[in-house]
């Protein structure tokens, strides 16, 4: 797609394609204080997606190009400083309050259709709730392969006896009706998803913690020299901003659905990713045979895509 892209400031670019203007900005070369009109061309609601882990919109670039040209699909980058290259917030309620102020700019009032891809889904939630508060609609949220949320609201626990009573009965009814032969398999094959979730669960633990301890010798740069390094500007973000800011963020009750696709590679065996009791209408789940990485690109944004495609089509 070719053409200029007009920016809410009165700045423009010409640009060759939605491929370009993604790289551009995964280098930061645009200005980062505006949503990126990724796609800017339509006349439907825009649909506004927050960035990821590191910090910029560059993933969204296949899953702009599937979905229909006649609604502009704009990139929520995070706001860096220029002089220092760190982020501007270091919340997730500073970051949605500012992007708010942004979509604002292009779209004044509601239904805002909001999607968010890992860390970009914790920021997108607390956008709905800071838009609901101020008497806004929100049209749709959804998530794509969002980071866990922490710090939830107390639920009330489910007895163990309970569980594990119905764990049980519902082992037997499944083998109930299976041959000697065919139970074995079963009982080998659940043996086997269950040491599955557990490696998975290690692993996460085991990069979680490396990942920790580059992001605090990372902070001890910094405080030392008060500038990130270009060159680590996206790891900068990943684990230092954005595993902090889900860390502190408090999540609360929404009052309505979100769309979740997962993908189902690297999943531990919650569908949800923690995110089931919080919509009180619910989840929309999709399942996507890809890592977290991989969901975000051909052929498996092709099935997000036309999914989401779907739950977008109400709005005009």
């Amino acid at each position: 797609m070719r053409g200029r892209l007009w920016f809410t400031r009165g700045y423009t670019l010409r640009y060759g394609t939605t491929l370009a203007v993604c790289r551009l900005a995964a280098r930061r070369v645009l200005p980062n204080y505006i949503p990126l009109p990724i796609q800017p061309l339509g006349h439907r609601t825009p649909l506004f997606c927050v960035h990821g882990g590191a910090g910029h919109v560059f993933h969204y670039r296949d899953l702009a190009q599937q979905l229909v040209t006649e609604r502009p699909f704009y990139g929520l980058q995070s706001k860096m400083d220029e002089a220092t290259h760190q982020s501007i917030y270091q919340t997730a309620e500073e970051m949605a309050a500012h992007y708010i102020r942004e979509i604002k700019m292009l779209q004044p009032k509601g239904p805002y259709l909001l999607n968010g891809f890992c860390f970009g889904g914790v920021v997108a939630y607390e956008m709905t709730q800071q838009l609901l508060q101020n008497g806004n609609k929100v049209g749709l949220l959804a998530f794509i392969d969002p980071s866990t949320p922490q710090n939830k609201p107390k639920s009330p626990q489910v007895v163990t006896t309970e569980v594990l009573t119905d764990c049980v009965s519902r082992h037997k009814t499944n083998m109930a009706t299976l041959a000697l032969t065919a139970r074995l398999d079963y009982i080998l094959q659940s043996g086997r998803n269950l040491l599955r979730r557990h490696w998975l669960d290690l692993t996460r633990t085991v990069v979680y913690l490396w990942r920790f301890s580059c992001g605090q010798l990372l902070r001890l740069y910094i405080n030392w020299r008060r500038k990130v390094p270009t060159s680590l500007s996206d790891f900068y973000f990943m684990h230092v901003v954005s595993t902090q800011a889900t860390r502190r963020y408090r999540p609360q009750k929404y009052p309505g659905e979100v769309v979740l696709f997962y993908s189902t590679l690297e999943n531990s065996g919650d569908e949800s990713l923690g995110w089931g009791d919080l919509p009180e209408d619910g989840l929309k789940l999709y399942a996507i045979k890809s890592t977290h990485l991989g969901i975000l690109k051909r052929p498996s944004i092709d099935q997000v895509a036309d999914k989401l495609q779907k739950h977008l089509e109400p709005f005009s």
